[in-house]
């Protein structure tokens, strides 16, 4: 399990092995999730999974973790946002993520957690959308979950701390997908009120537009 020169289609196979063999629910997410909707691929260097585990059972994930030959830390929502004035509070918040990493890798790993308030239905919906990628079929999160993952991780993050790849992606995953379900993304998008960045705002299906804008009124500190 700790072999360094494992390629990444390995690493997702003894992921979904090691999840499996300890029964948590998971979903594939993130860049690689993204490539299945997108019409290009792109780099990746880690891997995602939205996982069935919530702050009561980090022990369980962080096993996992380890157990693949990486060294696990949690990362919590005022680590995602950036807010590491007191640092000592921010290592102490709600955690969102448990993220394996090792020098010697060429992959990381990073365990989505329920803690995301998106997190619990996406990982539902998926148990019914699984993707052939060799070794068998995954769980992957439907493009309207990937989509809504990456619009919270945005608005959650600190100015410009959000992957670069995050707009791209969410663009060209709206572009090349004419059966996204508009109504339950634009449902999602109103709880949780998030909007769209400026330059997809503005070219993308009215309905989306029009709960992006109703939501960037409500916040005037929005500037993306």
């Amino acid at each position: 399990m700790t072999n360094s020169h494992l390629s990444l289609a390995e690493l997702i196979e003894q992921s979904c092995d090691l999840l499996k063999e300890h029964k948590i629910l998971f979903a594939l997410s993130g860049g690689i999730a993204a490539d299945i909707y997108r019409n290009e691929p792109r780099a990746t260097d880690d891997v995602d999974f939205v996982v069935a585990i919530d702050e009561t059972d980090i022990e369980k994930g962080s096993k996992i973790i380890s157990a693949l030959g990486y060294t696990p830390s949690i990362t919590t929502e005022e680590m995602l946002r950036g807010d590491t004035r007191f640092s000592r509070k921010a290592k102490k918040g709600e955690p969102r993520l448990l993220v394996g990493r090792a020098p010697e890798k060429p992959y990381g790993i990073d365990f989505l957690l329920l803690t995301f308030p998106w997190a619990k239905n996406a990982l539902e919906r998926a148990q019914s959308n699984s993707i052939d990628l060799g070794f068998g079929f995954v769980p992957c999160l439907t493009v309207e979950d990937l989509i809504i993952s990456k619009l919270y991780a945005i608005k959650q993050s600190s100015i410009r701390r959000y992957k670069k790849s995050d707009i791209p992606d969410i663009a060209l995953m709206l572009e090349h997908n004419s059966d996204i379900d508009l109504n339950y993304l634009t449902d999602v998008m109103t709880t949780l009120e998030l909007v769209l960045p400026k330059g997809i705002e503005q070219d993308a299906h009215y309905l989306l537009s029009r709960i992006s804008r109703k939501n960037r009124k409500k916040d005037k500190a929005i500037d993306y």
